[in-house]
């Protein structure tokens, strides 16, 4: 509701508006005292066209050139991505305003931090674990990759809880290279996963296997616990996917379930990557495709690129439900490679910014039972990200 002294000043220039309608004075006849007061009163606070000067918190700066218009200590960008009022001070109303609430989406008076993580008990989501793609270096060079011991301290400087590093059927690194990386990484409680995807797999499922049995061979002839495969096909990427869904996807099924079965066999599981559309077509064994992919794989993670919590958190949303209904973990995915979009990535915004986004999200998924943390992607723009 605006103040009275707006509504007054309303009054005023309609007053004046209608005696000029009805002839009240002329053109040309002075204007009476308050007719440049009240006109100038309703010019804009700020740049922003601000014209009836809302000012939310009484600041004395317009809604809207105020960082934060309610004045709770939270800037609304912040208030945007974290799901809270930028209108009202104290979101849950638990009498701590949101800027200093703990977890300001949830009532927590008490403000109590069992284990001092800066999250309220009442939404800490526990030790929600990371993860990393380790591509290959920068410039898409397959057979290229940084040093094991690089990617070891960075995982354990970060506590992510999982590495998928990248073994390509025609370029793997040496098997020193990952036998260094699952040792180092190992007494840290960091799995490694041999990644790997290709969208050629569907005209020639038989390569897959290839594959696997190329990574098990390596495994075995030279010691490498790893802890199972990470699977980055994208048959929906794929020029003649239009029109060919269902056939596409169930060639891709049957991958996933040969390639999963294997991997049973020797004791590893199966992680598969999928886009956060996928919940929306197409209908497959008559069921959603993202469900189908569940049921075959371990677990799955879900590419949910954006740069903010609350669409992260919303664009996961399907796929966490139905993990926590088919009893499979789901991981959701952030980039923070640079794109000609930038909302689709946090490489502007900077690890700081990406990582209290991230402590939102764990906090949106903390009553998930199946919710498991938070991959960043890709490891080479990780680890060169701006504070």
């Amino acid at each position: 509701m605006a103040a009275p002294e707006v509504h007054e000043r309303r009054w005023s220039v309609l007053a004046v508006l209608a005696a000029f309608l009805v002839g009240g004075f002329a053109v040309d006849s002075p204007a009476p005292a308050n007719v440049g007061q009240a006109i100038d009163s309703l010019q804009p606070a700020c740049d922003g066209a601000d014209y009836d000067r809302r000012d939310t918190d009484r600041d004395g700066i317009g809604d809207a050139c105020d960082p934060d218009r309610d004045g709770d200590g939270m800037d609304d960008v912040d208030e945007e991505g974290a799901g809270t009022d930028s209108h009202d001070p104290d979101t849950d109303n638990d009498t701590i305003m949101d800027g200093a609430d703990n977890c300001p989406r949830v009532v927590n008076a008490d403000q109590a931090d069992a284990d001092g993580d800066g999250r309220g008990d009442a939404c800490d989501a526990g030790p929600a674990r990371r993860a990393t793609w380790v591509w290959h270096c920068p410039g898409n060079v397959e057979d290229c990759m940084p040093a094991a011991e690089e990617v070891v301290a960075f995982a354990v400087d970060k506590g992510l809880g999982e590495v998928f590093v990248n073994f390509p059927p025609l370029h793997p690194q040496p098997p020193e290279w990952y036998k260094a990386v699952v040792d180092g990484a190992s007494p840290h409680g960091i799995k490694v996963y041999a990644l790997s995807g290709r969208n050629v797999w569907i005209d020639r499922p038989a390569d897959a296997v290839a594959w696997f049995d190329q990574v098990a061979g390596v495994a075995d002839a030279s010691g490498i616990a790893f802890a199972g495969l990470h699977l980055d096909i994208e048959p929906w990427a794929r020029d003649d996917w239009t029109g060919h869904e269902n056939a596409i996807a169930l060639t891709y099924l049957g991958i996933l379930e040969n390639l999963t079965s294997r991997a049973h066999a020797r004791g590893w599981t199966v992680e598969a990557d999928i886009p956060f559309w996928l919940d929306q077509k197409p209908e497959i064994r008559g069921g959603l495709l993202h469900e189908e992919i569940m049921r075959t794989v371990d677990m799955v993670t879900v590419a949910s690129f954006r740069d903010t919590a609350a669409l992260i958190t919303d664009f996961a949303e399907n796929e966490i439900t139905a993990g926590d209904r088919l009893g499979k973990p789901v991981r959701v995915a952030v980039s923070v490679k640079p794109h000609e979009f930038e909302y689709v990535t946090f490489f502007d915004d900077g690890e700081a910014v990406m990582e209290r986004n991230l402590r939102w999200v764990d906090e949106d998924h903390a009553r998930s039972l199946r919710y498991a943390g938070v991959g960043i992607n890709p490891y080479d723009f990780y680890k060169g990200m701006q504070p």
